[in-house]
Formats: structure tokens, sequence, C-alpha cells
């Protein structure tokens, strides 16, 4: 999703074919319909119930949804995947450069980030997983 209002309008989507009621704002309507449309288009039996599981558990929560949270969450996990596939930070750093305009993070926090996962526990643990040691 390029935007945020995209984005909301797909998770709006997602909850209203669960929970038909659930209120959309008027300048949403359309694209909400749009991605429902797809949704119902795409999803069949067994998606379309997990779906639905997700959606509830989600409203059950109660829990406030931060989508520009969850999307630098994402940007991040995507800088660690880049990052572990590339085994080379300045690579990693380059490319996020070139997608800078797109990142929902300014590309110094995203760099500090990499930076300190590069030295983790949890960085090592996975080259260790994936065979990619210093000694290989």
């Amino acid at each position: 999703m390029p935007t945020g209002t995209g984005l909301k309008a797909w998770l709006f989507a997602a909850i209203k074919m669960s929970a038909p009621q659930f209120p959309i704002a008027p300048d949403l309507e359309g694209q909400v319909k749009e991605a429902m449309d797809a949704m119902t288009a795409d999803f069949q039996g067994v998606q379309k119930e997990l779906l639905a599981s997700v959606v509830s558990k989600l409203l059950q929560s109660g829990t406030t949804i931060d989508l520009k949270k969850w999307v630098a969450a994402i940007d991040m996990t995507a800088d660690r995947a880049g990052f572990i596939l590339a085994h080379d930070l300045t690579m990693a750093t380059e490319v996020m450069r070139a997608t800078e305009d797109a990142a929902s993070i300014p590309s110094k926090e995203r760099m500090k980030e990499l930076v300190l996962f590069g030295v983790s526990a949890e960085y090592l643990s996975v080259r260790e997983k994936l065979a990619v040691t210093l000694d290989a």
C-alpha cells in the first residue's frame, strides 16, 4: 500500500467483511468498497474463515490500532530481512537510502536500528541457523 489511507481502507474492508455493521467514514467508503470487492473475489473458504478469525480476535481485544507504528515495524522488518539476505551492511543501507521516500521512518533512525540489530544476539543466531557464521 503506497499510502496510509489505502492501508486503512484495506484494514477496514477486512473488518467490514466480518462485521458488516462496522462504521466507515464517508471519505473512505469508496476505497473500502474496492478493497472488499477484491477480497471477496480472492478469498474463498479457508482463507475467508481465517480472515474472519483474525478480525474477530482484533475486535475482541479492544486494543487501539496504530497503523503508523505497524507500518514502521514492517519497514524495520524489511530492513532486517534485506540485511540478513545481503550479509552486507553497506548494501543494506544503500537500499534503504534508495527507498527513503517511501519509508515511514527517517533513514537515520532506520540505519541506527539496523546497526543495533547487526550486533545483536538475535542477528547472530539467525546467521548461525542459516549456516552463515564468521567461521564459514
